[in-house]
């Protein structure tokens, strides 16, 4: 972080992807101070299991026996499997990570929308809803109506400018993603000039980082993870993302969803 920034958001996405049926970005909003304590706590599980950084697609998928198959980096880059893992060690591990969360000041944002309910919308609806500023009879910025993404983009980043007291300033920062990082830090640029003045009274700016230099953006992944697989497919979210996602709804039990109804 910069001296100049007090509280700083941290934000990871699932399922941008072509064909996804949901769309998420979500993770949290904090003082600098609580970030420092966070990254303490969360650097202190992974160092006692022996994990370089945590990444949800990884740690959780099982195969049809029940055994993990994912693959995780060792502390000095080399490769391990968590299907290796005795089970005890598996719950010691997520349940540290969740303690991590939950036991720091850290405040959940994040919105889902429904991509289909998003794409069976008009042109210009979809237009206004990822950014696009319409005024006096034009468009002053371009929107992304093909990208559901940025409706939930915007949705992060007016929630947390609300989350941040008035005279304090934000930073976001976000998982480094090649697919919508320039589009993303040029939505940020058009919305700071020409949208809400809450976005320039209260935001610094936008940062795209490696999740390694960031333990915020691992716990975001988390977060989105967990919700993500509950909103595609309930039945199949398997008993420990369920342990962990009632865990992580303690101080928020409800992700906002942009649904057909809503929209």
């Amino acid at each position: 972080f910069r001296p100049s920034d007090e509280i700083a958001a941290c934000a990871d996405e699932s399922g941008i992807h072509d064909d996804a049926s949901v769309c998420i970005l979500a993770g949290y909003v904090a003082s600098v101070s609580q970030w420092a304590t966070f990254d303490e706590r969360w650097k202190r599980v992974l160092r006692k299991h022996d994990v370089l950084d945590f990444h949800s697609r990884e740690f959780f998928p099982i195969d049809s026996r029940g055994k993990r198959v994912g693959r995780y980096r060792k502390s000095d880059g080399s490769k391990a499997s968590f299907g290796d893992w005795a089970e005890d060690q598996s719950s010691a591990f997520i349940t540290g990570l969740l303690g991590a969360i939950n036991e720091t000041n850290i405040h959940p944002i994040g919105a889902m929308v429904d991509v289909s309910a998003f794409r069976a919308l008009t042109y210009g609806e979809r237009k206004f809803l990822t950014g696009g500023i319409f005024s006096d009879g034009r468009w002053l910025t371009t929107g992304a109506p093909s990208k559901p993404y940025f409706l939930v983009y915007d949705h992060c980043l007016y929630e947390a400018a609300h989350k941040t007291k008035a005279g304090k300033k934000l930073l976001f920062i976000f998982d480094q993603q090649k697919t919508y990082e320039s589009l993303a830090l040029q939505q940020f640029g058009d919305s700071f000039a020409v949208g809400p003045p809450i976005l320039k009274d209260r935001c610094h700016g936008v940062l795209f980082e490696s999740r390694l230099e960031v333990p915020g953006l691992q716990a975001a992944d988390l977060y989105a993870h967990c919700w993500h697989r509950y909103g595609t497919d309930e039945d199949g979210v398997g008993e420990q993302r369920r342990k962990a996602l009632e865990a992580l709804t303690n101080r928020a039990p409800e992700m906002k969803l942009y649904n057909a109804a809503h929209l």
